[in-house]
C-alpha cells in the first residue's frame, strides 16, 4: 500500500491527538463531537489492514469533512489547535508529495487552481512558506486570501484587495472577507488602522503632498488604464486639475516655489544623458494643454498624456517627501507624516509576530451552516454504527435540532418518522436516546416529534452512556468516567 511505510507514524499521532481531545478547548459541543468522530474514523481506516487503497479512502474522508466544516469556526483556517484538524493536516502533508498535489488543496478541495502569476506575491503552492494563521478564505471558499499580502498591497490606497487577480484585475474584499481578515488578531486590525492613518494623511490631508496625490489619482482616472482618453486631460481629468489649481491659490509664494522646484530625473534619448525635470513643467502641460492633431509627433503627444504625467508626478512625490510637511498653514498639520509612520512601524512589528499566537478565530455565524455540519455528521453516524455516542451527544443533537426547527420541524419529523434512510436505525436511535431522558427532557422530545411510537420505560440514570445498537443488545458505559475526563462548554 502507498502508505505502508508511514501508516504507523500517522496512527501513533492520531492516538496521541485522541488522548489530547479531552483537554482541547472547543467553542461548542458540536465541534467537539465532530472532532471526536473524525479522529475515530481516521483511526479505523488506518488500522484496516484489508484497505488496499487507503490513500484514496483518506482523500475521500478529507473531502467529505471539508464539505461539512468549511463554513464553520472549526475549519482549518479558524481553529488552529483542534486535534482533528491537526490529524487531517498531517495526513494531507503526507499524501501531498505522493500524489503531487498541494496539501492545502487536499484539505480544502473547493480551492481553485489559480495560476502563480495571478498572485500578488505568494501562492498556495508555496506550502513550506505559507502559515495557516496567515490565510483566510474568500466568500466562495475557492480562493485563499493571504493576509500579509493584502495588507501590504493596501499601503498605497488603503483598500483591502484580494491577493490574487480576477481576470487580470484586482478585486476589493467584500465586507465579510474584510471582517475575517481583520478579526484574525487585534494586532492585525491595529496595523490596518495605523496604515489607514498614513494613507488618509497622504491622500486626504491638507498638505501639498496630499494635494499632489489627489491630482495623480484624478489623472489616472482620466488615463487609458481607467478607460479614459489618455491624450485629453481637459476632458477626462479636468476635475482633478481644476481642484489642484484652486489648492495652489491657498499656498504662499514660498510653498509654491518649493513645489515647482521639486524634480525628477529622466534619461534623454537625444542627449543620451540624464536631465532634471521640475514639477512646474508637468503642471504647465496639464494647465495649458495643446490642441491634439494627427500632425503632432508621438513625443509631443506623450508630453501631454495624463497617464504618463501621473507616473512622473508619483516619482517626484517619492523623491521629495518634504512636500508632506508643506501646508497652507502649519496649524493644519496636527500630526506629521514622520510621527504617523513611526506608529505604523511599531504596529507592523507587532503584527509580524502575532500570527503564531493565534489559536482560534470566531468569524462564522452559528446557525444554518452549523446545522449543515450536524446534519452531515448525523448522516455519517447512521451508516457508522461503531461510533459510540454518549447520552450527552444524543441529547445535544436533539436539542440543537429543536432550536433550529422551532418554526419548521420538518427535519426532526422526517428523522423520527423514518422517512430518512435507515428507518430502523433512526427509530432505535431516538428511542434509546429518549429512554435516558428525565421527565422534562421527555416532554421536550415528545413535543419535537409530535408522535410517540414507543412507550417510555423507567428512565435510566442520566449518568449512563448511550451507544446506538441497531436492534442489537444495548451496551452501556458509566457516563461518570466520561464526565470526569471531559469538560465541554455547551453552546
Amino acid at each position: 500500500m502507498i502508505l505502508d511505510g508511514k501508516r504507523n507514524t500517522i496512527l501513533a499521532e492520531i492516538n496521541q491527538l485522541t488522548r489530547d481531545l479531552n483537554q482541547a478547548d472547543f467553542s461548542s459541543y458540536r465541534y467537539y463531537l465532530e472532532a471526536r468522530y473524525t479522529l475515530f474514523h481516521l483511526k479505523r481506516i488506518l488500522t484496516n489492514s484489508h484497505n488496499t487503497a487507503m490513500h484514496n479512502t483518506l482523500l475521500k474522508v478529507l473531502e467529505r469533512r471539508w464539505q461539512r466544516i468549511q463554513d464553520t469556526d472549526c475549519q482549518y483556517l479558524t481553529d488552529f489547535t483542534s486535534p482533528a484538524n491537526q490529524a487531517c493536516i498531517n495526513i494531507a502533508k503526507t499524501l501531498g508529495p505522493i500524489i503531487e498535489k498541494s496539501y492545502l488543496t487536499l484539505l480544502m478541495p473547493s480551492l481553485e487552481r489559480i495560476p502563480v502569476s495571478a498572485y500578488i506575491s505568494s501562492s498556495y503552492r508555496d506550502d513550506d512558506i505559507l502559515k495557516l494563521q496567515e490565510l483566510t478564505l474568500d466568500d466562495t471558499n475557492e480562493r485563499l486570501i493571504i493576509i500579509p499580502d493584502v495588507l501590504n498591497s493596501a499601503q498605497k490606497d488603503g483598500v483591502l484587495k484580494h491577493s490574487s487577480l480576477f481576470n487580470g484585475r484586482a478585486k476589493k474584499l467584500s465586507v465579510s472577507e474584510q471582517e475575517r481578515l481583520l478579526s484574525r488578531h487585534p494586532f492585525i486590525e491595529g496595523f490596518y488602522n495605523a496604515q489607514q492613518a498614513v494613507v488618509d494623511f497622504k491622500i486626504n490631508g491638507p498638505t501639498v503632498g496630499a494635494a499632489v496625490n489627489r491630482l495623480i489619482k484624478g489623472l489616472h482616472e482620466g488615463g487609458v488604464w481607467e478607460l479614459g482618453n489618455e491624450e485629453n486631460a481637459a476632458s477626462n481629468a479636468n476635475e482633478a486639475i481644476l481642484e489642484f489649481s484652486f489648492y495652489l491659490k491657498t499656498l504662499d509664494s514660498a510653498a509654491c516655489r518649493k513645489l515647482f522646484k521639486a524634480t525628477r530625473t529622466e534619461f534623454d534619448l537625444d542627449l543620451e544623458e540624464d536631465i532634471i525635470v521640475p514639477f512646474k513643467d508637468y503642471w504647465e502641460n496639464l494647465a495649458d494643454p495643446i490642441e491634439m492633431s494627427e500632425e503632432l509627433s508621438d513625443e509631443i503627444k506623450s508630453q501631454y498624456c495624463v497617464q504618463s504625467i501621473a507616473v512622473f508626478l508619483e516619482e517626484i512625490l517619492e523623491q521629495n517627501p518634504d512636500l508632506y510637511n508643506l501646508a497652507p498653514s502649519p496649524e493644519d498639520i496636527l500630526k506629521s507624516l514622520d510621527e504617523l509612520e513611526e506608529e505604523l512601524e511599531v504596529a507592523q512589528d507587532e503584527m509580524t509576530h502575532c500570527f503564531d499566537s493565534v489559536e482560534k478565530q470566531s468569524c462564522y455565524s452559528q446557525g444554518q451552516d452549523d446545522l449543515v455540519l450536524l446534519t452531515s455528521l448525523l448522516s455519517q453516524l447512521r451508516h457508522d454504527k461503531s461510533f459510540p455516542l454518549s447520552a450527552n451527544d444524543v441529547r445535544f443533537l436533539i436539542e440543537t435540532y429543536q432550536t433550529a426547527c422551532q418554526e419548521d420541524d420538518t427535519t426532526i419529523k422526517r428523522l423520527c418518522s423514518g422517512t430518512i434512510k435507515n428507518h430502523t436505525y433512526a427509530k432505535n436511535f431516538m428511542k434509546e436516546a429518549a429512554e435516558q431522558f428525565n421527565s422534562e427532557e421527555k416532554a421536550i422530545f415528545s413535543n419535537i416529534t409530535k408522535k410517540q411510537w414507543f412507550t417510555f420505560e423507567q428512565p435510566s440514570p442520566s449518568s449512563i452512556g448511550f451507544f446506538p445498537s441497531n436492534n442489537k443488545k444495548r451496551r452501556f458505559a458509566e457516563q461518570s468516567q466520561f464526565n470526569n475526563s471531559l469538560e465541554i462548554n455547551l453552546s
